[in-house]
């Protein structure tokens, strides 16, 4: 009898033993994102022109992608990895060891292989080669639908169609750049080439940086360490002087549009007119307090008007161009923080504004699509809460809003073509995944796949989420993660984690309370307490929140540091 009980007891030790294991390095860093990040289903992505979706699972053992539909979510096997290196082989191409990404059309499906991207019919072995050869491993290469294909070489821009290339500047040098991003990627700048809807005339950036002083930039992998030198304008010097111009790959021709003095100005957002005949641009002062939207005619680059202004007394910060409606090229949507908060703005291209489209004190994150008679607007926002997203349409007609997703969670939303249906790829601390199928119109949802929680065999101490008040009552939101076995009578080190400021915000409603990695949780299990806060200056907080840093960065941060400290 004593010794079944002391077999019991050792089994019964040995199975919590096996219960509490402990996070490696490798496992917090490495494996977070492989085989400790939620399960997922793999690729899905809408079928391009339909309501119908694909992903990659395994069917006996072997991944295959799978197509489904609205009535059968299950879905079909309908392409193997040796049908696709099967494929490849008839082009002449590398053969693959595991599925590849692909983008799947209504009749045929992409690879991007080295630079080049296969066209593979679905119903026969036939193939296209893609884009232009000649840009293919060049610099900022940007592809026209009319199968023009430009692109950077040794600071020149060059555009080249069925392997013709035309060089479209020749004085470019490290003080001289062209078809680049320009002013520091701010203001939300990420190219320097802008395409018309047409596909036969270039948009493209003049960065004239010769005036800006050298900063250096330590190379420390080098020993010993190498100082790179690059421009940047810091406040006070002389700034970069940009402009832009317009190339006509038919005529082979190049202009500039007049854009105007002091040359120390900022161009952004730019966008052509649904005709070609037109492109607009934020322009703004480089003081960032007044931005004039501006219209410019493409066959003279002569200045038609400003359409409106914005003024601050601190900064105007325009992010996103204009986006015309889908069926009425004389109305677009405007997205502006000019009541405190970023929504949503009708004008007509008079200047005329129609209407505010949403408001209250949130703001909306990003805009996806229009729905297939362009009279509603799909976007995503924080009304639920600073840090939960979720999807909404509004109604262009009335600016009335209806929410599709819900709940206090982070919702990433990927919608049909047509705006019918929506992939709804969702957590919350308490929930690593969720992947559910939602029809936009009926509001129905059915799940397509549910994840276990990754870490639920590792002994974690508690992670929370909550708020703490500043100096001047804005509610600033934080989160801890706590040792193991917490007992709030004892005495632990903490450790801050803070990288905040605007378009910074670390704290949100999802796994892992949206810390990327399990770095605080290893940590946590090694007896430190990790604190995170949300200070004021941080992002999707509205204008005000974010600008009581203005000037005088740091000061408000670490206030509100103390004061979780405290």
């Amino acid at each position: 009898m004593k010794k079944l009980l002391f077999l019991l007891l050792l089994t019964s030790s040995t199975t919590v033993f096996a219960q509490k294991k402990m996070l490696t390095m490798q496992d917090a860093m490495v494996n977070n994102r492989t085989s400790l990040a939620p399960e997922t289903l793999r690729q899905l992505q809408f079928i391009k022109g339909s309501n119908d979706f694909a992903f990659v699972k395994k069917v006996n053992g072997e991944d295959v992608w799978v197509k489904a539909t609205v009535s059968n979510i299950e879905g079909n096997p309908f392409l193997t990895l040796a049908e696709v290196n099967r494929r490849a082989r008839l082009a002449g191409i590398d053969t693959f060891k595991a599925l590849p990404p692909v983008q799947f059309n209504n009749d045929n499906y992409v690879l991007s292989i080295k630079g080049n991207k296969y066209s593979f019919y679905n119903s026969k072995d036939s193939f296209l080669i893609l884009g232009e050869a000649k840009a293919v491993g060049k610099e900022a290469v940007d592809e026209s639908k009319a199968g023009y294909a430009a692109f950077v070489d040794s600071f020149n821009l060059y555009v080249a169609k069925n392997g013709v290339v035309k060089q479209v500047t020749y004085d470019g040098n490290d003080g001289l750049i062209y078809g680049r991003a320009v002013h520091q990627q701010e203001f939300g700048i990420t190219k320097g080439t802008f395409w018309n809807d047409a596909g036969d005339k270039l948009a493209f950036y003049r960065m004239d940086q010769s005036m800006v002083p050298d900063y250096p930039i330590i190379e420390w992998t080098k020993r010993p360490a190498k100082a790179n030198f690059i421009k940047y304008p810091m406040a006070g010097d002389s700034s970069h002087h940009v402009t832009v111009g317009i190339y006509d790959a038919v005529s082979g021709s190049t202009h500039y549009l007049k854009t105007g003095l002091p040359a120390e100005q900022y161009l952004t957002n730019i966008a052509w007119a649904p005709d070609g005949k037109s492109v607009y641009i934020a322009v703004l002062n480089r003081e960032q307090n007044h931005m004039k939207f501006n219209q410019y005619d493409v066959a003279s680059g002569e200045f038609v008007k400003t359409l409106f202004e914005e003024q601050q007394d601190k900064y105007v910060e325009p992010l996103v161009p204009m986006l015309f409606l889908k069926n009425d090229p004389s109305m677009f949507i405007w997205q502006s923080r000019r009541d405190g908060w970023n929504h949503l703005y009708l004008y007509n291209t008079s200047g005329k504004l129609v209407r505010q489209l949403t408001s209250g004190q949130w703001e909306v994150t990003a805009v996806k699509n229009f729905n297939t008679k362009g009279d509603k607007l799909y976007y995503v926002s924080t009304a639920v809460s600073p840090i939960s997203r979720n999807l909404y349409s509004v109604n262009i007609k009335n600016a009335k809003s209806s929410g599709i997703t819900e709940g206090d969670m982070n919702h990433n939303v990927t919608l049909s073509e047509s705006g019918d249906y929506a992939i709804d790829n969702f957590s919350s601390t308490t929930n690593p995944r969720t992947i559910q199928l939602i029809n936009t119109k009926s509001g129905k949802k059915v799940q397509l796949f549910q994840a276990k929680d990754p870490l639920q065999n590792f002994d974690l101490g508690s992670m929370s989420i909550f708020t703490l008040k500043s100096n001047d009552g804005y509610d600033l939101y934080a989160r801890t993660f706590k040792p193991v076995n917490f007992d709030s009578t004892k005495k632990y080190p903490v450790l801050v984690y803070w990288y905040g400021g605007p378009h910074a915000q670390l704290v949100l409603n999802s796994f892992n309370g949206g810390a990327g990695d399990y770095w605080f949780q290893y940590l946590a299990q090694r007896g430190y307490l990790v604190f995170t806060i949300d200070t004021r200056g941080s992002a999707n907080r509205g204008r005000a929140f974010e600008q009581t840093i203005f000037r005088k960065a740091g000061t408000a941060q670490m206030e509100d540091m103390v004061t979780g400290v405290n």
